[in-house]
């Protein structure tokens, strides 16, 4: 089975630029609360924000061009049969967007920039990068609870519950820029494994379901092993404390 390749964002953090939290103990623990909070605020409302002609559609552009090139960039147009070519469901691709919002439109365009699914290779499988994209966002806002608003497309069966120590790694690491990469991630696993196994867009819920499956596999095995190094990192500073106490005292 194809499992995500990757976990970048809950890889241990760094000591030299962890959170001062980790490091100042438990008189920071009120701080880094706060901060926490904040993050999370910060991303239930960007994951809330719906897109808007008006202010999004230069993100709409920057799509279009990332996709068909800047030889092309002069024909776009909000609504065209050339977004079905990219997987939209809709010629009108705003229209898609209506669940996961401007949130979607952002992460959609990171996957295109990173080059990481081949848009013919995915054309040519049917693989609906568009909607998978989109999708894969609605789960993830879902999983961590940042849009209310937005319905797991995940069969009921294949949902997952985020653990607490999950969110709280995501939030400690500023919570959008790792929850993207995390999309990124998920994305391209979503194309891998449909090339594995080519089907119909009637097949897609079962990919959805068993990309999003080893995802909250690996997240939890990596939210294990950055638990275990934050307690290793604590003990050790403790340690360090008390033998300078000690020597201190005599």
């Amino acid at each position: 089975m194809a499992r995500v390749a990757t976990i970048v964002p809950l890889s241990p953090l760094d000591p030299n630029t962890a959170p001062r939290a980790h490091a100042d103990g438990l008189s920071s623990h009120q701080r880094e609360l706060e901060d926490l909070m904040s993050t999370f605020s910060r991303m239930r409302e960007e994951a809330c924000t719906s897109f808007h002609p008006a202010a999004h559609e230069y993100l709409l552009r920057a799509l279009w061009t990332a996709a068909f090139g800047a030889a092309d960039a002069d024909a776009f147009a909000p609504s065209t049969e050339r977004w079905k070519d990219l997987g939209f469901q809709s010629e009108e691709a705003a229209k898609d967007f209506r669940g996961a919002g401007v949130m979607g439109l952002h992460h959609l365009l990171a996957v295109v920039n990173s080059g990481r699914v081949p848009l013919a290779a995915a054309a040519r499988a049917g693989f609906p990068l568009a909607a998978a994209s989109i999708n894969a966002t609605a789960v993830l806002q879902a999983y961590f609870g940042v849009n209310l608003r937005v319905a797991s497309p995940l069969r009921r069966s294949a949902r997952r519950r985020c653990p607490e120590r999950t969110l709280h790694e995501l939030l400690l690491r500023g919570g959008l820029q790792p929850l993207q990469e995390l999309h990124t991630e998920l994305a391209v696993h979503l194309w891998r494994v449909w090339s594995e196994r080519p089907r119909d867009l009637m097949g897609f819920p079962a990919v959805l379901d068993e990309a999003c499956a080893d995802l909250h596999e690996v997240l939890q095995e990596a939210t294990a092993a950055a638990a275990a190094w934050a307690e290793a990192t604590d003990a050790g500073a403790r340690r360090a404390e008390e033998v300078g106490a000690a020597g201190a005292a005599a």
